[in-house]
This record gives C-alpha cells, structure tokens and sequence, in this order.
C-alpha cells in the first residue's frame, strides 16, 4: 500500500470533518504530505529506518538506547535524512553521531533528549550539519551565522525572537520555521532564491512559515528582502508587508559612512548593550549584518574588536579589505 497517500488522505478528510483538533493539526509531519513515494522499513543496530528507491531515513530509535551511530549509508543506499521525531522518546540518549550525508533533519527528531539539551545549553542555535533545527529558546533580535543553509522547520516555533537576519548561505526555509512567534516583526533574507517552504500549492491547508491557517495578525511580520526575490514573491502571495533592501552591505561600515573606524566599534557595543538588557536595536537589518563581522550570528564585543584592529591596520599603511584582512589574522 502507498502509506503515505493514506495517511495524507485521512488527515485530509478529518481536518474538514472537523475530527481532528487545531492543535493535533499543526504538529503534522511535514514529509507526510511532501512525498508520496512508497518505502520499505528496516531495522539497523538500535535504529529504524525507511528505505526509498535512492536514499534511506532514519524514522525511529530504540528508546533506552544510550548512543547511536548513524551510518552513512545503509543497504548500499545514502542516508540523507532523519524524520520527524525519530529521536523523540530516547530518553537516554546522550551520544549522537550524525554523517555529513544527512541533509535534512524533521521537526522535533532530537527533542527531549540529553543530546539535544546539552546542544542547546551549549548555543541556543543547535545547528546540525548546517541546518539550524532548534531556536525555539531564542528571544529578541537574532542573525543567523553564515554557516547555516537551511532553517528547518519549527526551529523558532513558539519562540520570542522580535526580528531576524538570514544570510545569504540560507538556501531554504522549512515548513512554520517561524510558526506562531507572535513578537516577530521583521524577517530579513538575503538569499535573493531563497526556497521557502508552504503548502499552499498541494491543496493541503494555508501554511507557511508563520502560520498553518489558523493565525491572527500579530503573526504577519515584514518581510525584507531583495527586488524580484523569492522573498518578495512570498510576501506578495500571503499579503505580508514587504520592504526592498539595498545590495550594498559593507562589513564593518556600522554607520554607512564609507569607513571602518572606532565608530563603528562604537556603535556596535551600543547595538550590544541594548540586546543584553532585552531591548531592541533601531539599527536597519543592513547595518546589524554588517556589524555581525565574524559572521556568527551575533553582535557582541568580539565585532568591535575586530574592527578596532583592522582600523589599526589599515591606519598604518595596510590595503587589505577587512574579510581579507580577517582570513590572513583572526
């Protein structure tokens, strides 16, 4: 039988007969309705596994297991992905090995686990392979460091972020990557074809990244971007505010002047104690990016110092651009 064209046509018939809860509606899996491939279930070691004709998932885990090993290919066939949830009752779990061959990671597949909770003590951005898949613990404004390609899908769900910077790495923006965060306002993305995931096309219910149907207006932020991108295209289908962005973001230029000076570390560590004490930056999405010199996601002390000591270099006779410059010293 194709399991997954049934189980897409049962939720299908009780989201209209009313039988199943808004609640219970928006945890669906998203790979339920995005494939209707047919797939054959494995078992590997302490791991279950879907295998479809060219890749293989990881769907499921014995629960008292303690540590994996996720290999990277299994019955000849690449393993790309890990489901939703797959990890979600191993409640033992403390060791994780993921291979790079694993593109993609579902909604909640490491939740509740000590793996997954050491992660995020050690960074609220766990980010696995470059996919951010958790930032739900995040508040206030946040730039997403450059070392990210995919925002996987309710990373932020729930979460009190007020604005957010996605890069131009960010390739793709998963299903309610953003779902229900009722103080976002401003949403930037610098991927001009950035791939930003809804339903609305398959016939399943209105959802995006924001919301799944069921929303207010507090869950409509502006969306930024550049002219003709996929970002305006998004904002123009679901009726979302939308603000042009200009192509030229020097780093390190803080305060659009055409230099990189003791200004713009100043002006910096002001952007940084206001973020430390809760409140939010009156900078543009422009210049909060290029105040995030090193690119990791955040706007502290050690960006002004970088640029203090590029201003050293550069006032003594030094050429170099500062990303050139900060490959040959940082």
């Amino acid at each position: 039988m194709n399991i997954k064209k049934f189980v897409a046509g049962v939720l299908s018939f009780c989201v209209v007969a009313g039988a199943v809860p808004v609640s219970a509606v928006k945890f669906v899996d998203n790979s339920i309705v995005a494939s209707a491939a047919d797939y054959t279930e494995g078992t590997y070691e302490s791991l279950t596994y879907q295998k479809y004709d060219d890749y293989v998932v990881i769907s499921g885990c014995d629960e008292s297991a303690e540590s994996v090993d996720i290999p990277a290919e299994i019955e000849g066939l690449p393993v790309t992905e890990i489901g939703f949830g797959a990890f979600r009752n191993c409640s033992s779990l403390t060791n994780v090995t993921i291979p790079d061959s694993v593109t993609k990671i579902g909604d909640y597949a490491f939740s509740g686990t000590p793996w997954f909770e050491n992660k995020r003590e050690e960074n609220p951005l766990v980010i696995v392979n470059n996919i951010l898949i958790d930032g739900s613990t995040c508040e206030g404004d946040i730039i997403i460091p450059d070392s990210v390609t995919t925002v996987g899908g309710r990373a932020f769900y729930e979460s009190k972020i007020t604005s957010i910077v996605l890069p131009e790495s960010v390739t793709k923006i998963e299903a309610l990557a953003f779902g229900y965060c009722e103080s976002l306002k401003d949403v930037t993305i610098l991927n001009a074809n950035c791939d930003i995931h809804d339903w609305h096309d398959i016939g399943m219910y209105d959802s995006h990244i924001f919301y799944d149907g069921y929303y207010n207006e507090s869950l409509k932020p502006i969306l930024h971007g550049y002219d003709d991108s996929t970002a305006q295209a998004y904002a123009e289908k679901f009726s979302l505010e939308f603000v042009i962005i200009g192509t030229d973001i020097v780093l390190g230029d803080v305060n659009g002047d055409n230099l990189i000076d003791a200004s713009d570390a100043s002006q910096i560590l002001a952007i940084y104690s206001v973020q430390s004490t809760g409140g939010t930056p009156v900078e543009s999405a422009e210049q909060l990016l290029s105040a995030d010199v090193n690119g990791d996601g955040l706007t502290d002390a050690s960006d002004a110092s970088t640029i203090l000591a590029y201003y050293a270099y550069v006032s003594t006779g030094g050429t170099d651009n500062i990303e050139t410059f900060m490959a040959n010293n940082v």
